[in-house]
């Protein structure tokens, strides 16, 4: 069983349905379960014969909420509980735990929970009722590490899994065209992508900051395309107030939240994920499946995944004015040249991010002898 606050359209919960599609095609009995009532890749658990179920949850605390989930797991009885995310890792926990499920994975997600004394303490209090840890990134086992005490040897490292066949996109010349006129540019136009949320930690001003300061609009045409829900407006109203002093206001183009991001990773000539804060980024490995140039803030684990002037560029974090050096460089290769550092990112992806190594690795801590120790100490208790 597989336990997310909701199927919204976040990093998360697509490398969760991921997982589910994963497990259900290897013959094991998957069924999702949330609390939240958003449902962006439900029909990808509905296109793969999935049960999924929610649970809903009223408030932060919900006593009810909890002896729903008490009794949902009793009634299922799960093998395994695999709970994705601080606040669903809780409750799989503790409620788990009550429950008897026999192995519990907590996957902790993102290193924003060292800067949380409140969630360090509860890792620090708990961690001890999950059979294991799980973390997509490198980073995020250091701060688990050192800020909630949690031993090496409890925490295994899972990558994000993709799936390159998802970006295997033939597009008609008149479709280029024609999603290019869309935003008013041309086909010579340089088109910038950043693929993820509109809110602080994401760091879009700082991309747009970048293009004003170099003066890459008047330079390369360049047109600076976001999609993603926007999660904050006042954020969004702060990012469209920059551009239009900076003269950009006609070239940064919002999609929102969309359906066909391969499409758009096709049609752009660069990917750009400038966060301030990340754990492994979706947005970085699904750009690299696509074959296409990132740019990337060397934070958390993109040094690992990106080398530098290889298979992608990475700039300090927040430095606008690195960042239109690095997007001047890129801009000025030939279609050629990034053709060619876009065909090593796509190489390395598919060695490094596949989604059978990832399915693979989870089902290994499913496996008797995790079973049968998380069975005995249930016993002693």
């Amino acid at each position: 069983m597989l336990f997310i606050d909701s199927l919204g359209s976040g990093g998360a919960q697509r490398q969760i349905v991921e997982l589910a599609r994963g497990l259900k095609n290897r013959g094991h009995a998957v069924r999702v379960v949330m609390y939240h009532e958003l449902y962006h890749f439900a029909p990808m658990l509905i296109e793969n014969d999935i049960a999924y179920d929610c649970l809903r949850k009223r408030s932060a605390f919900d006593p009810l909420f909890l002896f729903d989930l008490f009794r949902y797991l009793r009634r299922h009885r799960p093998h395994a509980l695999v709970a994705f995310l601080n606040v669903p890792g809780l409750w799989a926990k503790l409620i788990g735990r009550l429950a008897r499920v026999p192995v519990i994975i907590n996957s902790t997600r993102s290193t924003v929970i060292g800067d949380l004394r409140v969630w360090r303490v509860l890792e620090r209090l708990t961690w001890r009722l999950a059979t294991c840890a799980v973390v997509n990134a490198k980073s995020i086992k250091t701060v688990l590490q050192t800020t909630a005490r949690v031993p090496a040897e409890h925490i295994h490292v899972i990558p994000n899994g993709v799936d390159p066949a998802r970006f295997e996109v033939d597009l008609d010349p008149s479709e280029v065209l024609a999603m290019r006129t869309s935003l008013g540019a041309s086909a010579g136009s340089m088109l910038v992508l950043v693929v993820g949320r509109v809110y602080a930690m994401k760091n879009h001003r700082c991309l747009i900051e970048a293009v004003i300061r170099a003066k890459l609009a008047e330079q390369f045409d360049v047109h600076l395309v976001f999609a993603g829900k926007v999660h904050d407006q006042v954020v969004r109203d702060d990012l469209g107030t920059l551009a239009e002093s900076g003269g950009l206001a006609q070239r940064v183009h919002y999609l929102g939240q969309i359906e066909d991001v391969e499409r758009w990773l096709k049609i752009a000539d660069v990917s750009v994920l400038p966060s301030f804060q990340e754990g492994l980024p979706n947005a970085v490995i699904e750009s690299m499946s696509a074959g296409k140039i990132i740019v990337a803030s060397a934070i958390s684990d993109n040094p690992d995944i990106i080398t530098d002037a290889e298979t992608g560029f990475l700039f300090p974090s927040d430095d606008a004015d690195e960042l239109g050096r690095v997007l001047a460089h890129v801009f000025s290769l030939t279609p050629q040249e990034r053709d060619v550092i876009g065909q090593r990112a796509l190489v390395a992806a598919k060695e490094r991010y596949s989604l059978d190594a990832m399915v693979e690795r989870f089902v290994s801590l499913f496996g008797p002898d995790k079973a049968s120790a998380r069975a005995q100490e249930t016993r002693k208790d």
